[in-house]
């Protein structure tokens, strides 16, 4: 009995559940959506308006839909309208609803300022209907307004927002400038303070011509296109003018011709914008090819169409690929360095670079890898307008670096004075005689002497061709030996008769990675460099006992962490790091401890 009484309760709460979800609430939405539409103003859809019109007083302005996107106002001006602001003014006439009825028959409008009203807004629809909405005075209590709806005799009050209704042609006209996209720009030329400069699109770089020339900075350019596309005007000020000089438009101060390539087998098109006069403090008169009305612009736009032509140039120090250049001459006051790339299949990265001058230096591949990557790699921190290059320390430059492909194009970076605090240098490009400033980093990365780029090792020794290794301290000498099996023994000063490889590749390994940090000649020599009576001599040999390498190595340079070194069968000295001598073993414990 308890379970049927169970299955009796079930069946009835689904059914109260069926019910509520089937009837109840369907029901309920649908008395809701009826209590909307019923305190709705104007029942449209926005996508079904094709012209309405706007009665301020004794001015009409009426603007029909174009397509889906587009409005045009055509009275009391032709001109294109702004469709934000229409479809703002759409959606709060679709959505407007009243609050109360006020009078359903008034026997006097004039209360509620609707006798004469001050805007009456009148919709046409796709299917012949038509729509109005008459806006009377503000409620003396909260935002709202007295409304009418066509020839309804009723009084509404309703909370729109006539802000947002109550609109001038003005108010409703596309203020946008310019209506391209960045890819249609073919070229654009500016003309200001007498000078004209030119920059156009080739294949996919953009080049300048005129008071500057060379490659563009493609950031720069679509920046400045960027901020035409979002250009707007302020005011207009003079649809049909008669006489353009009163505005300084006879003349003007600035002027901008922009090429647009055309679409669809539409032929292409040029803008020209021009500006004149200030019409007050940030507002310029300004006149568009394209309408020929005279309206103002903001300061801002002034500004962007001012800009030197040189700000539009790469900031890119050179534009070669590293696989074009063929040569790098770096001249300075004390010397003068060119590097010269071989013949090989660059593709695969098999050419390689020698020193033409000095000659007889060998040069060293990182070092100059590293430079071909900073040149490729440094960037302008910004551009300079100079009329005197003597100010800036160029007029007569000692420091140059000329890189040239292989082509044949060159150009010449030339380096001249700092700023005050020193982090930044001047310099000047010969692919368009701009004067820019790079960091005092950046200098340091590119303006390179002989010292950095040769190759400053003193020895390659093949590892596998080592035989015997002699170590030679004042106090005791320490003699390795490899035997036919290829194992290493050390005979002196004690036997051990096994020591791990790795113990004599280490020795090998520091040599070959030993890099001298200055070097001088046999004359400047002298005694006291230790040359002589040695903190070590150390000398590879092969199996056969023929020299791999031999270095003595002397005493620490005045206050400097380095020591006197030299190589056997070279006249010069060297000074290489004091911690060499800390990476090769001095001691028979450190052979025992590598030997456990």
């Amino acid at each position: 009995m308890k379970f049927r009484g169970t299955l009796i309760w079930i069946a009835v709460f689904a059914a109260l559940t069926a019910y509520v979800g089937l009837i109840e609430l369907p029901s309920e939405k649908k008395e809701q959506e009826e209590k909307v539409r019923a305190e709705k103003l104007l029942l449209f859809k926005e996508g079904d308006v094709e012209k309405l019109m706007l009665k301020r007083g004794n001015t009409i302005t009426q603007i029909r839909r174009l397509d889906k996107d587009s409005w045009q106002i055509e009275e009391p001006l032709q001109a294109k309208a702004s469709r934000s602001a229409i479809d703002q003014l759409l959606y709060e006439l679709e959505t407007a609803r009243h609050s109360r009825i006020v009078e359903k028959d008034p026997a006097d409008l004039a209360p509620f300022g609707l006798d004469s009203p001050p805007l009456v807004i009148t919709l046409h629809l796709k299917s012949g209907k038509t729509l109005s909405l008459e806006l009377g005075n503000a409620s003396p209590i909260g935002h709202s307004h007295y409304v009418k709806v066509g020839d309804a005799k009723a009084v509404y009050l309703s909370e729109l927002d006539a802000r947002i209704i109550d609109k001038s042609a003005n108010d409703l006209r596309d203020r946008s400038l310019f209506s391209f996209s960045t890819a249609d720009v073919q070229r654009f030329t500016l003309r200001y303070r007498e000078e004209t400069q030119t920059v156009s699109k080739e294949k996919e770089t953009w080049q300048l011509s005129g008071k500057v020339n060379g490659l563009a900075d493609s950031d720069e350019v679509l920046d400045f296109l960027s901020a035409l596309q979002s250009a707007d005007a302020v005011e207009f000020i003079d649809e049909t003018p008669d006489a353009l000089d009163i505005y300084g438009l006879t003349s003007p101060r600035i002027v901008l011709t922009a090429d647009l390539k055309g679409k669809d087998d539409k032929p292409g098109r040029t803008l020209t914008l021009r500006v004149g006069n200030e019409h007050k403090k940030g507002q310029y008169y300004a006149q568009l090819s394209e309408t020929g009305n005279v309206f103002t612009i903001a300061q801002h736009l002034v500004t962007t169409l001012s800009r030197n032509a040189i700000t539009f140039l790469d900031k890119k120090l050179l534009t070669f690929e590293e696989k074009e250049i063929a040569s790098i001459t770096l001249k300075s006051e004390e010397e003068t360095v060119v590097l010269q790339r071989q013949d090989g299949n660059k593709e695969k990265g098999e050419s390689a670079w020698v020193l033409i001058q000095p000659e007889n230096e060998a040069v060293n591949p990182a070092a100059v890898n590293s430079l071909l990557f900073d040149l490729k790699d440094v960037r302008v921190k910004e551009f300079v307008e100079a009329e005197r290059l003597d100010l800036f320390g160029l007029k007569n430059s000692t420091q140059v670096v000329t890189v040239q492909a292989e082509g044949g194009q060159t150009v010449s970076i030339r380096l001249g004075n700092s700023n005050m605090q020193k982090d930044l240098y001047f310099a000047q490009r010969t692919s368009d005689n701009a004067v820019f400033a790079l960091s005092a980093e950046d200098v340091g990365k590119i303006f390179r002497s002989l010292h950095d780029l040769r190759n400053r090792k003193l020895f390659s020794i093949d590892a596998e061709k080592a035989g015997r290794i002699v170590l030679e301290y004042p106090d005791q000498t320490f003699e390795l030996i490899r035997n036919n099996g290829g194992k290493w023994s050390l005979v002196q000063p004690e036997n051990i008769e096994s020591v791990p490889d790795h113990i004599v590749r280490g020795i090998v390994w520091t040599l070959n990675n030993l890099e001298y940090e200055s070097q001088g000649t046999p004359e400047k020599s002298n005694n006291g460099m230790g040359l002589e009576s040695p903190a070590l001599r150390l000398s590879v040999e092969s199996a056969d006992r023929k020299p791999l390498a031999r270095l003595t190595v002397g005493n620490l340079l005045p206050n400097e962490d380095r020591r006197y070194a030299q190589v056997k069968g070279q006249s010069a000295w060297y000074s290489i790091k004091n911690r060499f001598l800390d990476e090769i073993p001095a001691s028979v414990e450190r052979f025992r401890a590598k030997a456990s």
